[in-house]
C-alpha cells in the first residue's frame, strides 16, 4: 500500500473528507512561502503553494497541476511526506492539509497567479516578525527544516 493509500484512509477514517496538498520547496535552506491575495479567503497570509484534490485526481497529479497554476513551475521529483494539519474552510468544514517536499524543474522562473501577490524563500526565524503566517505553517517548516521530517521514500 503506497503512502498516499495511507494517508487518504486516515482522513477518512478521521471523518475529514476534503484534503489539500501542500508542496514544500527548499532552496538554500530556505523554504519557499507565498502570499495570499487580499480577496482570497485567509488573505495576506504566507502559505505553501497548496491546493484542493480533486475526485479521481492522485495526489502526484494534484501536486503538479497546483504547482503549475500557483507558479507556472514543474514538478521534478516528490521526496518525501512532511506531515499534515487541520483547518476550517471558508464554509466552516474541516479540511486536511498533507504536505510534501518537492523539487521542482525551473525553480528561478516563478511566476505567481493572481491568488498571490508575493513569495519568498524563508528560514523559520525569519517569519515570526516579518510576514504573516499560521502556526501550522511555522511548525511544519520547522520540522522540515531540521530534518525530523519522517522522510518516507515515495518511489
Amino acid at each position: 500500500m503506497q503512502i498516499y493509500d495511507i494517508l487518504k484512509q486516515k482522513a477518512i477514517d478521521d471523518k475529514i473528507y476534503s484534503l489539500v496538498l501542500g508542496g514544500i520547496i527548499v532552496n538554500d535552506d530556505k523554504i519557499l512561502l507565498i502570499k495570499r491575495a487580499d480577496n482570497q479567503f485567509m488573505k495576506n497570509l504566507y502559505e505553501f503553494p497548496s491546493g484542493k484534490l480533486e475526485f479521481g485526481e492522485t495526489f502526484e497529479q494534484c501536486l503538479a497541476r497546483h504547482i503549475k497554476e500557483e507558479l507556472n513551475c514543474q514538478v521534478k521529483d516528490i521526496e518525501c511526506y512532511a506531515g499534515h494539519f487541520d483547518y476550517l474552510s471558508d464554509k466552516g468544514q474541516l479540511v486536511r492539509q498533507y504536505n510534501f517536499v518537492l523539487k521542482l524543474e525551473n525553480l528561478n522562473d516563478i511566476s505567481l497567479s493572481t491568488e498571490h501577490t508575493n513569495f519568498g524563500f524563508f528560514r523559520t526565524s525569519e517569519c515570526n516578525d516579518l510576514i504573516e503566517i499560521s502556526d501550522e505553517i511555522l511548525y511544519t517548516m520547522d520540522i522540515v527544516a531540521s530534518n525530523r521530517v519522517l522522510y518516507e521514500e515515495i518511489k
